[in-house]
């Protein structure tokens, strides 16, 4: 039994290695990018996944009947004042049937939904309705949903639809040129997200000071065993850390606009920086989802000199 699953698995990985020995050293700019969409694709669905499971486990607790913040008293609430506006004014699947069971059909469905997009199965159908399924709780969940990470899964979920390939299995080998467009307006969003996150800081003079790591490990919500080791750090080397933090996030975003050369940088760079991140904080899955973005920086031709070593 362990040997025929090690045989399929490593079947598969030897397909997948065929896979990539044969396609051309493509010159359009729209074939260069097959496998960053499957790659992207599949990461994707690993986050939403993420994102249902945890809330799931608590969706009762949080907006329940018998919740901190009732879902169903508020839609009572909204119809009450608002009419049929509340509609528009709170697009939600969940007024189809506005009880705890449809909290858990919303929240199951998009488990069941991430799953099979992970596996590459009908992507175009699985985006579209994973971000409304997630829509649709953010919409009644109030603060519980209310994270910068909330809003940026539903933004890359809903560019995503159009990004996908329009097929019932997601291969490879069939699949057809990625719209540029889309790739282009993601890796805008890639740009905006990081240049922006560097930007904000500018406001705060911890930051333009060099000195906001000093005090930021054991000032941040929820640090990580190894945020103690970091906090523990010479002065002078935070101080470092602090303006490279800087020039990761206002330099490092324009690497998106460059030649391939510049873009690879780029990927390594921002998404080594996020790896850092997570080392040392918890921020649910936002720096998964901006690891996972940073994807959109390669091409066929970078993962060719992977698959190669």
């Amino acid at each position: 039994m362990h040997d025929g699953a090690s045989e399929t698995s490593a079947a598969r990985w030897r397909r997948l290695r065929q896979a990539l020995a044969g396609l051309p050293p493509f010159r359009d700019s729209g074939g260069r990018y097959y496998l960053t969409r499957w790659v992207f694709l599949r990461l994707l669905g690993l986050i939403y996944l993420v994102a249902f499971v945890s809330y799931w486990v608590q969706v009762e607790g949080l907006v329940g009947s018998g919740g901190i913040l009732p879902a169903e008293g508020l839609a009572q609430a909204l119809r009450e004042h608002l009419g049929l506006k509340a509609y528009r004014v709170a697009p939600s699947l969940f007024w189809l049937y506005p009880h705890d069971a449809m909290l858990h059909i919303l929240c199951g469905g998009g488990v069941a939904l991430s799953v099979v997009l992970a596996a590459g199965l009908l992507p175009t159908l699985c985006l579209t309705l994973l971000w409304a399924f997630y829509l649709s709780l953010v919409t009644f969940s109030q603060d519980f949903l209310a994270f910068q990470w909330d809003s940026l899964l539903l933004e890359v979920g809903f560019l995503a639809v159009f990004f996908a390939p329009f097929q019932a299995v997601s291969r490879l080998e069939r699949q057809a040129a990625p719209s540029l467009v889309m790739l282009w307006l993601l890796r805008l969003l890639t740009f905006r997200l990081m240049f922006g996150s560097g930007f904000v800081k500018l406001y705060d003079e911890t930051w333009r000071t060099f000195t906001a790591l000093l005090y930021h490990f054991e000032t941040q919500p929820l640090p990580t065993p190894v945020a103690w080791y970091a906090n523990q750090l010479p002065a002078r080397f935070l101080e470092a850390a602090t303006f490279l933090t800087l020039f990761a996030e206002l330099t490092v975003p324009f690497f998106v606009f460059g030649t391939r050369r510049w873009r690879l940088v780029g990927f390594v760079i921002l998404a080594g920086f996020q790896a850092l991140i997570m080392l040392t904080g918890n921020f649910a899955f936002f720096n998964w989802l901006s690891l996972v973005l940073c994807v959109l920086l390669l091409d066929v031709d970078h993962f060719k000199k992977v698959n190669d070593q």
